[in-house]
């Protein structure tokens, strides 16, 4: 069921579930501070058949009939128009993701993460060429902090960091063995110098 209600400084007719009764937010409209009402007020009447929504705010509204026909639908908390699939509102930011239309996931809407890909560089790193676990080090960085910050599926969360893990240590191991190679070299071309001497 959807609650309809105004702000109360802009007078800007606001749509959200009533899930959400009692709740504070900010008015897309106006940025006032709203409480959502647990009872929906009946919105007034427009006053001709051509204002469906009236609003104040820049952005451009269409009439709710007028979405059925096309592919858009009325945001439920601001009324903008937007795309039928849409999970978040762009005008407002409210998030209405129905999880059920994914399957259950309620990671469906983040980006895919990529640990099986972390972890295969890494790997390969130990067998053909120790580049791949460089490339397996600064992905998984770059994914984990992708992963804590919400924005990237956590599912991958452990191969993520194994491939991260595995990644680091097969670049550290390659940079003391160029160290070592270097020092030997070094040696050498000092010691054949001492026996020309």
């Amino acid at each position: 069921m959807t609650i309809e209600f105004h702000c109360n400084d802009c007078d800007k007719l606001l749509r959200t579930d009533d899930s959400k009764a009692g709740m504070s937010a900010n008015c897309p409209g106006c940025g006032a501070p709203v409480i959502v009402p647990s009872i929906s007020p009946a919105p007034p009447p427009p006053t001709s058949s051509s204002d469906a929504f009236v609003d104040d705010s820049p952005y451009t509204f269409e009439s709710a009939s007028a979405s059925t026909a096309g592919n858009e639908k009325p945001c439920p908390v601001c009324g903008a128009m937007i795309k039928i699939k849409a999970i978040r509102c762009r005008y407002c930011g409210e998030n209405f993701g129905d999880v059920a239309a994914t399957g259950g996931s309620p990671n469906a809407f983040l980006k895919p993460h990529r640990g099986g890909l972390i972890l295969g560089l890494s790997l390969a790193g130990w067998l053909f060429c120790a580049l791949f676990s460089i490339a397996a080090w600064i992905m998984g960085h770059s994914d984990m902090k992708e992963i804590d910050a919400g924005r990237m599926a956590p599912e991958g969360r452990s191969m993520t960091q194994a491939g991260k893990i595995i990644g680091m240590i097969q670049t550290v191991l390659l940079l003391v063995g160029l160290l070592f190679f270097c020092v030997i070299m070094v040696l050498g071309g000092v010691g054949g110098a001492l026996e020309q001497m």
